[in-house]
C-alpha cells in the first residue's frame, strides 16, 4: 500500500482477489512488493509499465509469480536496484513463470534471481517465449554457511568460542535432502528479454 492510497486506488494498479491477479496498466513504479500471495499469483501486463524492481516472498507458504497479459514491463532499466525480479522463496516452493504473450525486459546483476526455493528448476517461459540477453544457469548463486555439530547436534566451537561453520555449495545441499536442499538459481546476464518468437 503506498502513502496515501487504499489497497484498491492505486492509479495504474487493480488487484482482484477472486482471481489471486495484480493488473498493471502503463504502471511507472519504484517497486512491486509482494508476500505470502500463494503460487496462483498473476501479475498482469496492460500497456506498457516501468517498475524498478519486482520482488516477491514466499516464506514456507508460496510466493511465485506468473506474469501474464499482452502488454510490455520494463524492470530496472536505471539500475537503482541489484536484480530486476528478485523472488525471495524463503524455502517454499516458488518460481518466476513468463507466459508467451507477455514482453519482460529485465536489467541487474543479474537480472533475475530466484533464492532459496525448494524447486529444482525455478524459471520457466510458456513457449514460443524466448530468452535473450543471457543463458539460463543452476549454478549456485550464492553458497550457504552451516554450523557444524557432534553427534549430539551441539554446534561445535573454536578455541576462542567462536561457531564452527562449513561452506556449502548447492549440489551439497541437494546431497544432504529434507529442508537443506533449497536452491538459488538466476538467468547470468545483466540484461534479459523475455518476449514471444516472431
Amino acid at each position: 500500500v503506498y502513502e496515501g492510497y487504499s489497497d484498491h486506488d492505486i492509479p495504474g494498479a487493480v488487484y482482484n482477489a477472486d482471481t489471486n491477479t495484480l493488473t498493471i496498466t502503463d504502471l511507472s513504479a519504484d517497486r512491486i512488493d509482494v508476500n505470502l500471495m500463494g503460487n496462483g499469483f498473476k501479475l498482469e501486463l496492460v500497456g506498457e509499465n516501468h517498475i524498478g524492481q519486482l520482488k516477491a516472498w514466499g516464506a514456507y507458504y508460496g510466493g511465485s509469480v506468473i506474469i501474464t497479459g499482452d502488454g510490455k514491463l520494463v524492470l530496472n532499466e536505471n539500475n537503482d536496484y541489484e536484480n530486476g525480479i528478485l523472488l525471495m522463496a524463503e524455502g517454499s516452493s516458488s518460481c518466476v513463470m513468463v507466459d508467451s504473450k507477455a514482453y519482460v525486459e529485465a536489467f541487474g546483476s543479474p537480472a533475475v534471481v530466484v533464492h532459496d526455493t525448494k524447486l529444482e528448476k525455478a524459471i520457466f517461459t510458456k513457449e514460443p517465449v524466448i530468452m535473450t540477453g543471457g543463458k539460463y544457469s543452476d549454478e549456485a548463486v550464492f553458497y550457504f554457511e552451516n554450523y557444524l555439530v557432534d553427534e549430539s547436534g551441539n554446534v561445535l566451537i573454536d578455541k576462542d568460542g567462536n561457531p564452527l561453520t562449513e561452506t556449502l555449495s548447492v549440489e551439497d545441499l541437494n546431497s544432504r535432502g529434507g529442508t537443506n536442499s533449497h536452491h538459488d538459481y538466476s538467468v547470468d546476464s545483466k540484461h534479459v528479454i523475455f518476449a514471444s518468437e516472431k
